[in-house]
């Protein structure tokens, strides 16, 4: 889906990027709080669909004092299976 090709045509540019946010949101959804990736985004699709984001164990900017070994696992739920995948990335 083209975001913005489907966006309403009389819109302003601050308009557009509110509009644009709000169908991402809807589109990649998390339990509390999105996600603060390490790295690029790696947010895993099962059948073209994002999982939700549940939670991760580090965060970026302490990366250093993480008790686990440099790297941060992201936690994502599928909502049809309930399956849990773990996405890590290491620094």
């Amino acid at each position: 889906m083209d975001l913005i090709d489907n966006a309403p045509k009389e819109i302003s540019k601050k308009e557009l990027s509110k509009y644009i946010l709000k169908k991402i949101r809807a589109i990649y959804q998390y339990k509390e709080k999105p996600p603060r990736w390490l790295h690029n985004p790696e947010w895993p699709l099962i059948q073209g669909k994002p999982l939700v984001f549940v939670e991760q164990d580090g965060e970026p900017n302490d990366i250093l004092n993480s008790k686990y070994d440099n790297k941060i696992n992201y936690y994502f739920r599928d909502d049809i299976s309930n399956e849990m995948i773990i996405i890590t990335q290491f620094d």
